[in-house]
């Protein structure tokens, strides 16, 4: 599976793994809460139940959405 740099039409596709030097592993880039929304939190958390059941992802998933519900109302 390749992935399409979408800053440029003209950019050529890059391999699977070739993003990955796009940001250094030792400086990622911060999750803002304002870029989220309950849409994106309950798909997610819809395929991390469907992921194996992973529960402590699930419960990682379900405490995000309850501290981005709370600090936005």
């Amino acid at each position: 599976m390749f992935m399409k740099d979408y800053h440029s039409s003209a950019s050529p596709w890059m391999g699977p793994y070739s993003f990955l030097n796009i940001c250094p592993s030792d400086s990622p880039l911060p999750l803002l809460l304002a870029q989220l929304d309950t849409t994106i939190l309950k798909d997610t958390l819809s395929a991390l139940t469907e992921l194996n059941n992973a529960q402590a992802m699930k419960k990682s998933y379900q405490d995000l959405m309850f501290h981005w519900i709370s600090t936005t109302r």
